[in-house]
């Protein structure tokens, strides 16, 4: 963290675990890492086990499995540009719940597609074009309200940030590894799950109602209302 003043008692243990144990205390800002760290578990689960799915199960040709792939990673990047433009005339938080509800809206056309035995390669990246443009609305606000909430400096919730997130990245690897059984269907129960979970803790957890700071939207109100 940058500071204008050294802080000679920054890398006391003590202090440090103090730092991460009220951030992990944290409701709000959890919620937001969580739902990042959820659903980019997601996304390690589509690299580890697509190439598989595509080219042995599906025989989509190896030179050819790039172009499905590019398709999810556009679906990205338009995802990330409607939050660039959209950025100061839409809220954080209603972004985010769009990124959440369209990458439902993904893993459960997946799952009816499944179940109507009618998967295939463009079935399969039609509906995680959803999930990657979600993907997009979700990586670029859920960290920038994580920050906003945190009640630990800044230092903390960057590593936080990066470290839950990568964790659930390689937990989302062990899953695919642990249940693959050559089907589509242990990738789309894990996708699923990435999705729906991080929407569930959102809203029990309701941080859209924290501001800057950690201090609750009422509570704010209330003491410029007193002023």
């Amino acid at each position: 963290e940058t500071l204008a003043k050294p802080d000679r008692g920054a890398l006391r243990p003590r202090r440090i675990l103090r730092g991460y144990f009220t951030l992990m205390t944290d409701g709000p800002f959890m919620s937001y890492t969580l739902v990042m760290s959820s659903v980019l578990g997601g996304l390690f689960a589509i690299i580890a086990a697509f190439p598989f799915l595509f080219i042995e199960r599906m025989g989509v040709a190896t030179e050819h499995y790039g172009y499905y792939y590019a398709t999810v990673v556009m679906a990205f990047a338009v995802g990330s540009l409607v939050v660039s433009r959209a950025a100061g005339r839409i809220s954080s938080d209603r972004l985010l719940v769009i990124g959440l509800l369209l990458g439902i809206l993904g893993e459960v056309a997946l799952l009816v597609v499944l179940a109507t035995a009618s998967v295939g390669p463009v079935s399969l990246t039609v509906t995680q074009c959803f999930f990657a443009f979600g993907l997009g609305l979700i990586f670029a606000t859920a960290p920038v309200r994580a920050f906003d909430v945190c009640r630990a400096g800044h230092g903390y919730a960057a590593a936080m940030l990066g470290a839950l997130p990568m964790a659930a990245g390689g937990l989302g690897t062990f899953c695919v590894a642990l249940s693959h059984d050559g089907s589509v269907w242990p990738v789309a129960i894990i996708l699923a799950a990435s999705t729906m979970l991080p929407a569930m803790l959102y809203f029990i957890v309701q941080p859209w109602r924290v501001g800057a700071g950690g201090i609750r939207v009422e509570v704010a109100s209330n003491r410029a209302a007193g002023t």
